[in-house]
């Protein structure tokens, strides 16, 4: 009778007066030395009827083959990943991005970039346009000889001691584009359209704003947070913070290489027709990285003229009369100047209300440092 076996075991399990025989000792109780929680556990999807043996189940038929493993009771898992295998993955799809019209940002497709927008440029809606803000360089101070005796004008002399505090200065002339942003703030007013004046000219968003007067070049610089340089703070940078040297890179000969100006130091012509623009003369740039103190645009400081440094002070601060002057100092050289103009230490100068298509502008703002 095939039922018989079963039977009995469940019978001599409902007369037992424990979990185990009378002789049962502790180590019959204990599972095998080899099992594992899982061996232990029912699965998670068993029911009641699952945990009973069947009805015509012998001894033999409940117990797992010899040879069995652990690995061969659970599921088959995807080596690399730990998934359960699930069949063949399609390969991943593609994306072909489209940049059409777009010189920078992502693409409408994949998202992929298009492109970077070169220095100076930022990337608004697909399109490169010139930066407007402001990029300040810490000017650290310090105490040098202003001034040289190394020209064919007295303007520049006597050479004389002059401690500058810290301060900043932007790194660039201010740009077209950076005027224009004052100006549609109401802040400024529109500079002068005459010949080779960059307002209003296409193509001229990176030159240096000129044709403004020392009144427009002001109130730009006070807008920003800042102010005018004085001159002592202006050739403090332009000798690469006080250094002994007649140009901002150094003693070496003006090349056209170096700025924009009308010729190099030979004589031979730089073939300039106008303004470039700003930084593009990288060899010229001084050892903090400002560009453009030589040539391009004069730029306004804040002093008045004076014909030479007799009584100049000795502290940085501008050289201011009271009442003011009828002539503000320029510095730098221009794009249609010869290198002598250039030098760190050339000074120039012209009434407040004249606007030049080769004056300029650098705003400058003091430090708590």
């Amino acid at each position: 009778m095939r039922n018989g076996p079963v039977f009995i075991i469940l019978l001599s399990l409902l007369v037992a007066p424990g979990c185990g025989s009378e002789d049962d000792t502790p180590t019959d109780l204990q599972p095998r030395e080899d099992a594992t929680l899982v061996d232990l556990q029912p699965q998670e999807d068993a029911t009641p009827a699952d945990l009973q043996p069947q009805e015509d189940a012998t001894p033999a038929d409940l117990q797992p083959e010899e040879d069995a493993t652990l690995a061969d009771l659970q599921p088959e898992v995807d080596g690399a990943t730990g998934d359960q295998q699930t069949g063949d993955v399609s390969e991943e799809s593609t994306c072909t991005p489209d940049c059409s019209g777009l010189e920078c940002g992502p693409d409408p497709l994949c998202g992929q970039e298009c492109g970077p927008c070169d220095w100076g440029w930022i990337c608004n809606e697909g399109d490169c346009v010139a930066d407007t803000a402001i990029e300040w360089v810490a000017i650290a101070g310090g105490t040098y000889q202003m001034g040289d005796e190394e020209d064919d004008s007295s303007w520049n002399e006597p050479a004389h001691s002059v401690t500058v505090p810290t301060f900043e200065l932007a790194r660039t002339e201010v740009t077209v584009a950076q005027y224009r942003a004052c100006v549609e703030a109401q802040a400024c007013t529109e500079p002068d359209t005459s010949t080779d004046c960059n307002w209003g000219v296409d193509g001229r968003d990176r030159h240096p704003i000129n044709c403004v007067t020392w009144h427009q070049a002001r109130q730009y610089a006070e807008w920003t947070g800042g102010r005018l340089p004085s001159e002592a703070e202006w050739e403090y940078t332009a000798r690469s913070q006080g250094q002994d040297i007649e140009y901002p890179w150094g003693d070496a000969a003006l090349t056209c290489d170096h700025a924009v100006v009308s010729e190099d130091s030979t004589g031979t012509s730089c073939e300039t027709t106008g303004t470039q623009p700003v930084c593009s003369k990288t060899i010229g740039h001084s050892d903090q990285g400002l560009c453009d103190l030589a040539g391009n645009v004069w730029e306004w400081t804040e002093d008045d003229w004076h014909g030479d440094y007799t009584g100049a002070p000795a502290d940085g601060s501008a050289w201011v009369d009271i009442p003011r002057g009828t002539v503000r100092v320029m510095r730098g050289g221009g794009w249609d100047y010869p290198p002598r103009n250039a030098r760190a230490a050339r000074r120039d100068g012209d009434e407040p209300g004249i606007s030049h298509y080769n004056c300029g502008l650098r705003p400058a703002r003091s430090t708590s440092r």
